[in-house]
């Protein structure tokens, strides 16, 4: 006998296909009933489907993911994650020269900012855009990639962490997914990221990046197709023994 798991929304969350029957914790139901009596259409991902006990039912990916939820926002908030980190490491331009903000080259930049700021430094300033060959920075110079490059960073995070605060929440899978990094932030949230940092000083290009995360992929694939056939085969090997025991008694003695 197979049983079939629902949860409150007799979504399908489960099937036991060999033993006895499962215990379902709050809210969740347990179903008896035969392989046969699963469409075949259903079989390979019992996950897109609902059962009450008699029907089986499609349900559409948005409802799924609406079900899913919990599942949505996880895997958005780490997609904007990876992105606030992509955005940094991008990093800034000056002028025609652009600089990649790796954390060995925030270390270097840091380094060499501090040394700037040190009115009795000596060292020479020297570093260079990507794809150019070093030279000797001014103080100036390097104290404006400096400050600038900390500003960056501290836009990224800033922004991330509110971007974070609004995803946590809202309540609907379809105003989740389609938010990209770097998309305006809704009121209030807007208003404190230009409290909490002022980048007006800096001409910063902050370019939405799309997140192409596949959401559908949050659908727990049930296919019940292997324990079908491991079924079958249970069946096979006991309806041959019943025969041995029937025709060939005395092999069993």
């Amino acid at each position: 006998m197979n049983y079939i798991i629902t949860d409150s929304n007799d979504l399908i969350t489960g099937f036991v296909g060999i033993g006895g029957k499962p215990e379902p914790s709050e809210g969740y139901s347990a179903y008896e009933l035969f392989y046969g009596d699963i469409p075949i259409q259903a079989r390979e991902n019992l996950g897109y489907y609902t059962y009450d006990g008699h029907t089986f039912q499609r349900m559409s990916n948005d409802f799924l993911k609406q079900c899913h939820i919990d599942k949505v926002k996880s895997m958005k908030l780490q997609s904007m994650s990876r992105l606030c980190n992509t955005s940094i490491v991008y990093g800034i331009d000056i002028g025609d020269d652009h600089y990649s903000l790796t954390v060995e080259d925030q270390m270097n930049i840091t380094r060499l900012g501090m040394k700037a700021e040190d009115p009795n430094n000596t060292d020479t300033l020297i570093y260079h855009p990507d794809n150019k060959p070093l030279r000797v920075y001014t103080k100036e110079e390097m104290l404006y990639l400096y400050h600038k490059s900390s500003a960056w960073i501290d836009y990224n995070e800033i922004y991330f962490n509110l971007l974070k605060q609004w995803i946590t929440v809202l309540e609907n899978a379809s105003d989740i997914i389609p938010i990209d990094y770097n998309d305006e932030l809704p009121p209030g949230y807007k208003e404190e990221l230009e409290e909490l940092i002022d980048i007006s000083s800096y001409d910063f290009n902050i370019m939405v990046i799309t997140d192409t995360t596949d959401y559908d992929s949050i659908i727990p694939v049930l296919d019940i197709r292997p324990s079908i056939e491991l079924y079958k085969q249970m069946m096979i090997e006991k309806e041959e023994q019943i025969k041995a025991e029937i025709f060939h008694p005395q092999d069993k003695a």
